[in-house]
């Protein structure tokens, strides 16, 4: 299993980052994977995107909601300029976990792959892992500067 992780503080209550995670709206402007989220039915969202030069739909499961100190998604599906992804992991989890600190909130965004098979591991590992990790740091530093 692929682990990435990246943890950062935001100058505000968790109360008030939790909102921005919470609120689909609110969660496009600052979560570097999509820039808007389509919420068809409870529980489920669709984090609309790019990846790379394709446009990117991954349709997610709410796994976890417990306010205001951890949100959790499960990856159900994906489609990349309106065709079905290429199956690179079996198994996709993503957790935001919320921690009181000082005046503000530690925030840690937590992405864990299961490759579908040993070269889609290598591929994930390869090509995937400095992406990732920079877009949940890109993604932190944009919700830290919400709060500034």
């Amino acid at each position: 299993m692929l682990e990435i992780s990246a943890t950062g503080v935001v100058p505000a209550p968790p109360a008030a980052v939790w909102s921005d995670i919470a609120d689909a709206d609110a969660f496009a402007s600052w979560y570097a994977f999509c820039d808007a989220v389509e919420t068809p039915e409870p529980d489920v969202r669709v984090l609309i995107g790019s990846w790379g030069a394709q446009r990117s739909a991954v349709t997610t499961r709410v796994t976890a909601s417990d306010p205001p100190r951890r949100f959790a998604w499960t990856h159900v599906a994906e489609t990349l300029d309106g065709r079905a992804a290429p199956t690179l992991a079996m198994d996709t989890t993503v957790e935001i976990d919320l921690e009181p600190v000082g005046d503000g909130t530690e925030v840690t965004i937590t992405s864990r792959q299961q490759a579908a098979g040993w070269w889609q591991r290598v591929l994930i590992r390869l090509l995937g892992r400095r992406k990732v990790a920079n877009m949940l740091e890109q993604s932190l530093t944009v919700l830290a500067a919400r709060h500034r």
